[in-house]
């Protein structure tokens, strides 16, 4: 006895079409699809429509991701940071939690794209801060502030190396290397004229105190006068007196007898 087989509605055997074309990448046709098994399931009574809801809402969001993955392709081909980053989270939004199952190669090709996607986006976002640290580095140098220019040399080429891992870049890679190299040489030239000009500005200040020495004690010799013959005796008479060999009656004596 053979049983008969139920019969598959029209609604189904579109979305089971829709899903064959998503698995043979077949797209546009899957799109078109869509409208149709819009039509059965909007002509369906109230209890129909609860038994194909799962159903109708699960290959409803497979072709929104098939169009959200194919936005995020095209966006990120620009620069428009705050665009990819939104298609990103979208993407992964619909494609962990608002999709059920999913047809293997359907979703070997959203696996493939999203990866790609975020891989450009990173590489976009390190782009983006080494170009920012290479003008940091080129204004440095321009300003001769060669210290300041090497210490920030290493974060530099660690976005550098973040930016290679995605795409080589090897005439970035020689300007960077001519570039350290301009700013190591700068910086040892800076250093030695700077040892030169202390060691100059020494010798200029040990030259100027000997010339001033020399200028004071010439200007204190103009200034000061003859010696007074008198004067230089009385001294030595004063020395006698401390020493008590003369008493100061004696000095006295000798004034008055020289003024006679």
């Amino acid at each position: 006895m053979f049983f008969k087989k139920k019969n598959k509605s029209k609604f189904t055997i579109i979305k089971e079409a829709i899903d064959k074309d998503l698995e043979q990448r077949k797209f546009s046709m899957a799109l078109a699809l869509y409208s149709k098994l819009q039509e059965q399931y909007a002509n369906f009574t109230e209890k129909a429509k609860q038994d194909y809801y799962e159903d109708f809402k699960t290959t409803q969001n497979k072709l929104i991701l098939l169009l959200k993955i194919q936005e995020l392709i095209s966006v990120s081909k620009t620069n428009n940071l705050v665009a990819i980053n939104e298609r990103l989270v979208d993407v992964n939004d619909y494609l962990f939690h608002k999709v059920g199952e999913i047809p293997e190669r359907f979703y070997t090709y959203l696996q493939h794209h999203y990866s790609q996607a975020y891989k450009t986006y990173e590489h976009k976002i390190h782009k983006k801060e080494l170009n920012s640290l290479l003008e940091q580095v080129k204004t440095l140098v321009r300003e001769q502030n060669y210290d300041q220019a090497l210490y920030i040399f290493p974060r530099l080429m660690k976005k550098f190396n973040k930016t290679i891992s995605f795409k080589r870049n090897d005439i970035l890679a020689k300007e960077l290397i001519q570039l350290k190299s301009h700013i190591k040489m700068s910086l040892m030239k800076q250093h030695a004229y700077s040892e030169i000009a202390k060691t100059d500005g020494k010798q200029i200040k040990k030259q100027l105190r000997k010339k001033i020495k020399k200028v004071t004690k010439k200007v204190e010799k103009q200034k000061g006068l003859p010696e007074d013959p008198k004067n230089k005796d009385m001294e030595k008479l004063k020395k006698l007196i401390k020493s008590n060999k003369v008493d100061d009656s004696t000095i006295e004596f000798e004034k008055m007898f020289k003024n006679v």
